[in-house]
Parts: C-alpha cells; structure tokens; sequence
C-alpha cells in the first residue's frame, strides 16, 4: 500500500511530538509547550512544520543543530523564511501566525535571544481590499442555506444565525446544556461552553430553532436512540439501518461542521469562493462568523443594550468593565433577548407566526392593564360614593337643625318640639361659648 505526502506528514509530526530533545541536560521544548488552546497547538505546529520544511530546510527531528545556530543565522533564515511568504502572496495575518510560532519556539520556550523587533518588521502591513469590510449573512441568505442543509445543518444554522454561537462551540454541547423555557416564549436557555469556568456564558435561541432542535431530537428518539443529559446535542452523521451506531452517539467534530456547512452554502450558491480567488484569502461574507455578526446586528437593531449583546454572544474583552460589575440576572437578560427574536426568525412563516403570538402577548397584557385600570377606577368611584353619602346624611341632619320644620298644632307635640329646640340651641350656644373663650 503506497504512502501519502500527506501521510507522510502527519506520522513525520506524530514522530516530532513525541521526541524530547536534551542537550548537556537542557531540555528542548517543542512548539505545542505551553500552550493552552487546542486551536493554537494545531496551528503552530502546522506553521513551524512549513517553517523547517521550507526555510530552515531540515527534518523535524533535527532541532538541536537547528538551536546550534547562532541568534545571527537563525535572524536571517527567519526573515529569508518571511520574505518569501510574503513574495508567495501570503495574507498578513497568516504571516503573522507563521512568525508568532517561530518565536514562541525560539524565544518563549528555548531562551534563543533574537531580535524579536527586527523580525516582526518584514512583516507586510496589513492592507487587504476587504479587511474588516466582510458582510453578515442578510435573512435571505440564511434562509436558503437552512433550506438546501438537512436536518442536522438545520440545527446547527439557526443556532448560530439565533444566538450568535462560535462554530466552535457546536461540538461540546449537550442535551443537558439546553433548559426549556415555555409559554410565553417557547425557547431554550443554552449555557455555551459550560464545562469552562472561563468562558461560559449562557444565552438563548429562537422559538424557531427550538423547534428544529425538537424535531432533530425527535427524528433520533425514533430511530431507538436515547436522549439523556449526556448525549451530544449535534452528534455524527450515522446509520439508521445500525442500532450499535444509533446508541453510541458521538459528538461532532469542527471538521464535520465545517463539511456540512460547505456542503449547504453550495446547495444553495450563496458565499461561493470566487474563481481566481488565492487560497488563505477570505471570501466577502465569513463562512460561519457571519452568521454571528448577523446574530449582533439584528439585536442592535432591536434596541438590546450593548452589555446584554456582549453577555449574550460570550464576549469576554472587558469594555468599560463592565464584566467587573454587570451582575443583570438572566430573567432579565431573557427579556432583554425577546426583543430580537422578531428579526432573528429567518422563516417568513415562522416569523408571521412570532409575530401573531408577539401581537396576543400584548393584547393581552394590555387587556389585563386595562382591566386593572378599570377595577381600581371602580374602587375609587366607590368611595367617592360613600362619601358622597355620609356627607348627605350629614346635611340632611344640619338642615334639620338650621331650619327646623313647622310647629305642630298639637300642644302636647308642640310642648316636646320647643323642648327638643330649646336643648339643641343651648348645647349649640356652650359650644359656640365655649369656643369663643377659648
């Protein structure tokens, strides 16, 4: 069986890791050292390993008499190494990375003292056509590519397209990281990546992206896999013919993400690289952060507060401090996100549909304020009523005084009557007297 470059590669990389160099003691750390992102490793591996393939020109496993240069001849082989990156068309960025990895190497890990400043000086300026000019994916965009996915895409757009989540973040969901909020809302509380005590975050998704979430869940419970808190939210694509597949779920990879992606944007011949475009440069709309920079401006749009749109999309830079101090619980949070789920609904049904539930949520509190308003004007009509009365009463008593009625004809009656009047007007008298000395 013939062996791949590729291959070859690969097992010649697997062989550099695993080597431990020493000289008089002295340890020789490798480029991956110290590093803590897995993302990082890979692409710093993968640029010291172009690096000594094409400007150092040894093996990989010859790093000590690549570190027996002097600081001089490693100067030049590293600059030599970025001119010709730079000659070869390479974005600044990518050269960037490429002279990061060589001096994490060098100068971080193994104490080689090089002009650190000198270096990065050959390194081109970053003046690309569309730097910091890419677009965001516009609603009709994100609608065919949900439509050509299939049901597993479905999921993974609108998670993004809704919440605004990294690519990355996909594969280390699962189903006990999504907690169901119902009427009036219909949606899921995810915590994004909630094994880190760093970087989670929680934030919420559409009542349509739950929908797809349920129906993807749905479509798996039927096919006899069983859905516990463990199980990979998005898992790998399976055999629905192969029950020892079905319940061995595994979590899918970026690379799987990516390749559905791919394979969606071009059922759909949206974001298409264009021809003659060089490899490592970008195309006009990024291929999964425009759906996040889509997620950020629709709830800019919506009128959500910056600090919520940088708690919602896991932004960790601390602007303002805000990180220091925002201590907003996530029911307000929630409130603060339902103001975008009208523009964040990619399917005009769908849409409409929010919109109709949108429109009876604020009828009916309206009608309930309403309803308050009239019972607590009722209340107080009611009291004005009593009052009304009592006072009544109470003139009616005093004009009983003040203007007593005629003077029967009867001696007896009018005997009592003239008594009755003589006694009111005395004890009006002591008090009118009794009021005047004081």
């Amino acid at each position: 069986m013939s062996v791949t470059k590729e291959q070859e590669q690969e097992e010649e990389a697997k062989n550099h890791q695993s080597i431990v160099c020493f000289d008089q003691g002295n340890r020789i750390y490798q480029v991956t050292d110290g590093l803590r992102s897995k993302h990082t490793r890979k692409a710093y591996q993968i640029a010291f390993n172009q690096f000594l393939k094409d400007g150092a020109k040894i093996k990989t496993s010859d790093l000590q008499v690549l570190l027996d240069h002097k600081p001089r001849v490693l100067e030049q082989m590293i600059i030599g190494y970025v001119e010709n990156l730079r000659d070869k068309g390479k974005a600044h960025r990518t050269i960037a990375l490429h002279v990061a990895a060589i001096l994490h190497f060098f100068v971080t890990l193994n104490d080689v003292p090089l002009n650190k400043r000198k270096i990065t000086r050959f390194i081109p300026p970053d003046d690309e056509e569309y730097a910091h000019l890419d677009k965001a994916y516009d609603i009709d965009d994100i609608l065919r590519l949900y439509n050509a996915g299939d049901i597993r895409t479905k999921v993974m757009v609108l998670l993004m397209a809704s919440t605004g989540m990294r690519q990355g973040a996909l594969s280390g969901l699962l189903y006990g990281h999504l907690t169901p909020i119902h009427e009036p809302h219909n949606l899921y509380k995810i915590e994004v990546y909630a094994t880190s005590r760093k970087w989670r975050y929680v934030t919420y998704c559409t009542p349509e992206c739950r929908q797809a979430i349920d129906s993807y869940l749905d479509y798996r419970r039927r096919l006899g896999e069983n859905i516990t808190e463990e199980t990979p939210l998005i898992r790998e694509l399976f055999s629905p013919s192969n029950p020892f597949t079905i319940n061995a779920p595994k979590r899918c990879t970026d690379e799987m993400v990516i390749q559905s992606l791919e394979k969606a944007l071009h059922k759909a011949g949206i974001n298409q690289r264009s021809i003659g475009l060089q490899k490592g440069k970008r195309r006009p709309i990024m291929r999964s952060h425009g759906l996040r920079k889509h997620a950020l401006t629709r709830m800019k749009k919506a009128g959500i507060d910056f600090s919520d749109r940088h708690a919602l999309l896991g932004h960790k830079s601390n602007v303002s401090n805000d990180l220091n101090y925002d201590r907003t619980e996530d029911k307000d949070r929630l409130l603060a996100y339902v103001k975008a789920i009208p523009l964040l609904t990619i399917d005009p049904n769908q849409r409409l549909e929010q919109e109709n539930q949108d429109l009876k949520v604020t009828q009916a509190q309206e009608i309930a304020r309403l309803k308050t308003h009239l019972e607590a004007r009722d209340e107080k009509d009611r009291k004005i009523s009593e009052e009304w009365q009592a006072l009544k009463r109470e003139m009616d008593e005093l004009r009983k005084f003040v203007f007593p009625g005629p003077v029967p004809r009867d001696k007896q009656m009018r005997k009592t009557y003239l008594k009755v009047v003589k006694s009111h007007y005395k004890d009006e008298k002591g008090i009118d007297d009794e009021v005047s000395s004081k």
